[in-house]
């Protein structure tokens, strides 16, 4: 219609109110508004998009976009935030751990262990309510299903959770937390702790893991919210938009 919507992006760019310039990089084979079949999953997508969604192609997608930023005029090559939301969370990981020009990355609801991890989770709380067997069942039923991805792992025809393998093979097997460490950046972490899509034992482990080798990381584990990080009684965007105003905050610094 006549209305302009610009997500979580937007809340960004006003929080910081000027203090830093916003770039918004889309993945690639993603055209100006397309209208997917299934948003969240690939279903329906095309043939560029499930070439080209894999963690390797976004992050260099997002690092060329940096390089180009970095020749504009007036622009600060010398202080760079990265904010990525979950699976977005383990781009900018990756994209801290190749560009020492990164000064600040911040992870928001997303995992640092391999993602297999959350898949193994989620599914045994979904059958805790049956019984300690249902669980076993539930979680090697992941494990199998991720064999089976393993067994074809460039395949973009063949859809596992909405995603096709060549997508799983990828961004399934990364360690955010590993990039994490090889990243000379400063580390900002928020998480939810009624998120539903990423379980927030993968915010606790990823914690867990940087500051056992001594890293020092800003965390913020939010009582409550959901992986948009709104509570009960938010209003739509209302607890991204604290915990972005934290991440601005921190970046300003």
């Amino acid at each position: 219609g006549e209305h302009v919507s610009v997500g979580f992006a937007g809340l960004l760019n006003s929080v910081l109110d000027g203090k830093a310039r916003v770039v918004v990089v889309e993945k690639p084979g993603v055209k100006f508004l397309d209208n997917p079949e299934r948003p969240g999953s690939a279903i329906g997508a095309s043939e560029e998009f499930l070439k080209e969604h894999t963690l390797d192609r976004w992050a260099e997608a997002n690092h060329a976009t940096l390089r180009a930023v970095w020749t504009l005029p007036n622009i600060d090559d010398k202080r760079a935030l990265v904010v990525g939301h979950s699976e977005g969370s383990g781009v900018v990981a990756r994209l801290g751990s190749v560009e020492t020009k990164v000064t600040h990355v911040a992870c928001l609801a997303g995992s640092g262990p391999p993602q297999l991890f959350d898949l193994v989770e989620l599914a045994g709380r979904r059958a805790e309510k049956d019984g300690s067997e249902a669980v076993r069942k539930a979680r090697k039923q992941v494990f199998d299903e991720w064999a089976a991805v393993l067994a074809d792992p460039n395949s973009t025809s063949k859809i596992w959770i909405g995603h096709p393998h060549r997508r799983w093979s990828t961004f399934g097997v990364a360690s955010a937390s590993d990039d994490l460490l090889k990243s000379k950046a400063k580390i900002f972490l928020a998480h939810g702790t009624a998120d539903a899509a990423v379980p927030v034992s993968a915010f606790d482990v990823t914690l867990a893991s940087l500051r056992v080798r001594g890293r020092a990381v800003v965390a913020d584990r939010v009582d409550g919210a959901d992986h948009g990080f709104n509570r009960p009684d938010d209003r739509q965007g209302e607890g991204f938009k604290r915990v972005l105003e934290r991440a601005a905050a921190w970046f300003a610094e």
